[in-house]
Formats: C-alpha cells, sequence, structure tokens
C-alpha cells in the first residue's frame, strides 16, 4: 500500500471539522443507503436520523442479544447506539466512541429523549479514538462501527484495539466501504474524498486479510452493493460480521469428527482444513470448539467420544437435522 503523505494528525483534525459541521446540518456527500428500518428507529429523535452517516446497517440481520454490552465506534449523533438500546433492552448495556465533540453533544442530548420511549436509559457516550478505544480488557460482547474505519490511518491498529475490548466469544458487525482496485496516492492526498469515507478505503480483500490477521474467524459478508465510481475505481458499502474465540495453548485429539452438511462439495474454515460434504473428519479439540459456535455450527455435526450421546455437541434435533 502507497504511504499517505497527510499525517494522522492531519486526518483526524480534517475528519473532525468536517464531522462538526455535518452535526448540525446535514450534508448529502456523507450518506448513502444504510438500510434501517421503521421499527427500528420509531424511537429515535428525526434530528439524528438526519445527521445519521453511514453506509450500512451493522445492527441488522440479528446481530444483536438482549442483555449484551455493547460498543459502537465512531457513534456519531448516535442512531446506531440508540436502535441497539432497544435491542439489548434495559439488562444490556450500549457505550458509543467518538472523537468529534459536537456529535458527542448531539448524541448526548438526544439519548434523554430516547431514555424517555423506551423507559430506561443505558446507553453512554465517551470522547476516544478508535485507535484507542478508552475501554478495558475483555469488556464487550459486541463491537459495530458504520462507515467509520475507513477514516483510519492505521486500520490494523483498530483492529488490534476490537480484538483487546471484545470478550471471548464476542461478535462484530462493520458496516464500511472498500473498493475493488488499490486507491492511487493522488486521491489519498484528497482531504475531501477521505473524510468523505472514500479514499481511505482498502480493497475488499485486503480489508477481511486484517481480520483475519488480527485473530477473528468466521468472517461473513453480508451485504455488498457499488456505491461510487471514481476513475475506474468502484467503492463498494458492506457489511461483515465476524467472532473472536480464543484458542487454548494445546491442541490435542481425542477422537472427535467433525461432518459438514453441505450445501457446497465443501468448505475451508479459517486454519485451512478442507472438509468434504458428509464426511467426517478428525478435528483437534479446538477446530471441534470453534466448528460447534456461530456462524460455522449450523453447517456441521461434531461428534464427540468422550461424552455420551444425549451430553454431546452434535447437532440439535430441535433444527430438524437429527
Amino acid at each position: 500500500m502507497h504511504k499517505l503523505k497527510m499525517t494522522i494528525k492531519d486526518t483526524k483534525q480534517i475528519v473532525t471539522e468536517r464531522y462538526s459541521k455535518a452535526s448540525a446540518q446535514k450534508e448529502e456527500n456523507l450518506c448513502c443507503p444504510k438500510g434501517y428500518t421503521g421499527d427500528e428507529t420509531s424511537h429515535i429523535p428525526e434530528t439524528v436520523i438526519e445527521t445519521a452517516y453511514g453506509c450500512g446497517n451493522p445492527t441488522g440481520f440479528n446481530t444483536l442479544k438482549g442483555g449484551e454490552t455493547v460498543l459502537d465506534l465512531g457513534s456519531g449523533a448516535g442512531i446506531d447506539c440508540f436502535i441497539a438500546s432497544k435491542k439489548v433492552g434495559k439488562d444490556g448495556k450500549v457505550i458509543g466512541i467518538d472523537m468529534t465533540d459536537d456529535m458527542l453533544e448531539k448524541a448526548n442530548k438526544n439519548k434523554k429523549l430516547v431514555a424517555e420511549s423506551l423507559g430506561y436509559d443505558n446507553t453512554e457516550f465517551k470522547k476516544g479514538h478508535l485507535e484507542n478505544i478508552p475501554l478495558e480488557d475483555n469488556s464487550v460482547n459486541f463491537v459495530m462501527s458504520n462507515c467509520v474505519i475507513n477514516l483510519s490511518t492505521d486500520k490494523e491498529k483498530v483492529f488490534n484495539e476490537i480484538f483487546r475490548v471484545m470478550k471471548d466469544n464476542g461478535t462484530f458487525s462493520i458496516s464500511d466501504i472498500v473498493s475493488d482496485k488499490e486507491v492511487p496516492q493522488h486521491l489519498k492526498d484528497d482531504e475531501e474524498l477521505w473524510s468523505g469515507c472514500i479514499s481511505g478505503s482498502l480493497t475488499e480483500k485486503e480489508y477481511l486479510a486484517l481480520m483475519e490477521k488480527t485473530g477473528f474467524y468466521g468472517l461473513t459478508v453480508f451485504k455488498q452493493s457499488v456505491w461510487k465510481e471514481i476513475e475506474g475505481i468502484k467503492f463498494k458499502s458492506i457489511v461483515v460480521k465476524g467472532h473472536k474465540l480464543k484458542r487454548s495453548k494445546e491442541c490435542v485429539f481425542i477422537g472427535q469428527t467433525a461432518t459438514y452438511t453441505g450445501p457446497m462439495k465443501k468448505a475451508e474454515d479459517d486454519e485451512n482444513h478442507t472438509f468434504l460434504r458428509g464426511i467426517p473428519q478428525e478435528v483437534c479439540t479446538e477446530t471441534a470448539k470453534r466448528l460447534s459456535k456461530e456462524p460455522y455450527k449450523k453447517s456441521f455435526i461434531i461428534t464427540d467420544p468422550t461424552k455420551k450421546m444425549e451430553e454431546g455437541i452434535s447437532c440439535d434435533p430441535k433444527d430438524g437435522c437429527c
């Protein structure tokens, strides 16, 4: 990748200034289709909806569960936090992180109205940067971000921070802009395009590779659509979901097998294990643990000879697979 000529300080200042102005008055060039439903936003003030600058809906696709602690990176005026607030319920908690004072002020002002509408207040907004998240290790169940990681000049550090604050078995859902080709230097140095979530784009392959390098697994691209095309480069909006699962230091074989149920003829996991449809394959304890969790568990039958059938981790009869 080309080296960015603008400094980190330059980009943060450019982004902060643009989004400060956009917090007061809607800027059309910062918007693209987000996919919210009326039911998701019915409790949110219109002024928040009007200044929601994202490129997807990271709270969709049945990603949130009641009682979870949720972190939103680059929370802006708070729309995704307020949607999550309703979905995790009064027993859950939602934390929004943003570096722009004007956006934080607007979010805190409107959170009172949202709390009145829902009948509870489970949302908190903090000032901070994606590269240095002001939270403790292993403190959140779910991390989301909506068209913000694109703005960082150190995306690898952002993903490392997400991994750090996420609990074991945690999940992330990220909406962002990626490109189909590497962005040339002259576009990277365009302040307007950078702050507009364009020229900071990685290719989709690079973006997903960073997530894998960080240690996330089970990456699933739920949605993608072309937003803009500049100089022959297509910039796409995507929504990606991934998971964190810490590996034990030891990986042992105790006779467990994993059977891929289809529908493809074969499947390859994040550790380059290849599974042929319908053919049991011996796996280590760590692989068995991973394949028995989302998003794999609906596609694999795991057998464990050390447990009785009714205590095993094979398919659930309720799912109609046994």
